[in-house]
């Protein structure tokens, strides 16, 4: 017998699955080009991190009942949907997760980039870090840059310095305008991705509601053509509602009829006996 084991070579299986991350790490490589958001990331309510929620959150309460006043702990989710807005400035659809208050609020303003524009504390603090990074792109825009320097014209302030070329980035450093360039390809070419997951996950998802739909209608086919068999094999033994109802019927005519007979003839005796007694 060997006094040492045969070497084996050990490797890692391959796997295709994303590797899972917190939402902190998250966030972090997916708002590395932009500015930090001053309010930073949500910690109670973190799918808030990914869409349009306007600083609403899952809200606690009770059921109370009014008999009794007993009390039913609940919860209060927040009316998220997906939809595809339109940016003027961008001049392209961006599919958002974004609440129903939202919505109004944006149908408010006039548009997506007005709503994301809004210079006051309050809408910094509903947009969130997905309406931060979505602000981010809008104001890098030509035609939002041009209106930026006819409202600083309309102030009186001085006009910004376009001739040294250089400008702010993302990190708070001087950058060219070839590197914010590029900064900005890069954000479209995310958006580009995360709008083709969402469109494969809504096929998938309609895929899905089809099938599910089409497994129901053939259950609910199967069950009615149960029933019908069940109730045509219950009325040919008369076992069944209706067979018992025709019988009812039945009887009671039976019965009424029965009824009728025998008043004609208590009737006939009597008149039989009043002609012989006169």
């Amino acid at each position: 017998m060997s006094l040492f084991r045969p070497l084996t070579l050990q490797c890692r299986s391959f796997s295709t699955s994303r590797i899972q991350c917190s939402t902190r790490q998250w966030l972090e490589k997916t708002h590395s080009a932009i500015p930090p958001y001053p309010y930073g990331r949500a910690l109670w309510y973190k799918k808030a991190n990914t869409g349009l929620f306007g600083g609403t959150r899952i809200q606690f309460g009770n059921n109370v009942s009014e008999k009794n006043e007993l009390k039913t702990r609940r919860t209060w989710h927040p009316n998220i949907q997906r939809r595809r807005l339109f940016s003027r400035a961008l001049n392209r659809k961006i599919r958002v997760r974004v609440s129903t208050r939202v919505l109004k609020t944006i149908d408010k303003c006039g548009g997506l980039d007005e709503y994301l524009l809004g210079d006051t504390a309050q809408r910094i603090k509903d947009l969130g870090m997905e309406g931060w990074k979505l602000r981010w792109r809008v104001m890098q825009t030509p035609a939002i840059q041009k209106r930026f320097r006819e409202e600083r014209k309309a102030l009186g302030l001085p006009e910004e310095p376009e001739d040294v070329g250089l400008l702010v980035g993302s990190d708070g450093s001087i950058i060219t305008h070839q590197q914010l360039e590029e900064e900005i390809a890069a954000y479209d070419r995310r958006l580009d991705v995360d709008d083709r997951e969402d469109g494969v996950k809504d096929v998938q998802e309609m895929a899905d509601d089809v099938a599910r739909a089409a497994v129901a209608e053939g259950i609910d086919a199967v069950h009615e053509t149960e029933r019908n068999a069940e109730e045509r094999a219950e009325e040919a033994d008369g076992t069944s509602t209706i067979g018992k109802r025709r019988q009812w019927e039945g009887e009671a005519k039976r019965g009424s009829q029965e009824w009728l007979a025998l008043r004609r003839e208590r009737r006939q005796s009597r008149l039989t006996d009043r002609s012989i007694s006169e």
